[in-house]
């Protein structure tokens, strides 16, 4: 068991990490907002870069966020029935969805990478006058997907730890 709280914590500590420093990039998005907006309508000089970095910035955050989102509960659920469950009964439902949502995770990152590796080799930019290299952003998905993936299956460890009486610190219930 304490193999698996080991593995438990690694996990949930590089979620927690990666989702803290995303939010730092928040910060470059609006940064950089406000610098175009400002050379736009007071200088009279846009960027042809700014509006396609934070779209890509956006989006990549937004991909590499999904496990930290996991991690702290906080996707999008239906909970109206079962919120007033035992908490055993809902770590069991949840055992069988976790694992739903670990077999679309692995096809997230399966897509993923065949949609990064065809921009790599196609040489697929945007559709814009900077028309920027896709490949970095779509490189995203497939990576999102793996921390979305490892923290399923520290979510689905958890799930079953608490099925079998004991909770994340291995105090039984």
């Amino acid at each position: 068991m304490d193999g698996l709280k080991r593995v438990i914590a690694i996990v949930d500590g590089l979620n927690d990490r990666v989702g803290k420093v995303l939010c730092f990039s928040l910060i470059v998005i609006m940064l950089i907002q406000v610098m175009d907006v400002i050379l736009r309508y007071v200088f009279n000089n846009p960027t042809i870069w700014a509006m396609d970095t934070n779209t890509m910035l956006f989006t990549g955050s937004a991909m590499l966020a999904g496990g930290y989102a996991l991690l702290h509960d906080s996707h999008v659920k239906l909970d109206i029935l079962y919120r007033n469950w035992s908490r055993r009964s809902r770590a069991i439902v949840d055992l069988f969805t976790m694992f739903l949502a670990i077999v679309a995770f692995c096809f997230v990152i399966w897509k993923g990478i065949d949609s990064a590796w065809w921009a790599w080799k196609t040489g697929q930019h945007a559709n814009s006058y900077w028309a920027p290299p896709m490949w970095p952003v779509k490189l995203c998905l497939p990576i999102g997907g793996f921390l979305l993936l490892i923290q399923g299956v520290s979510r689905w460890l958890k799930l079953l730890l608490t099925v079998l009486g004991r909770d994340e610190k291995g105090v039984s219930s």
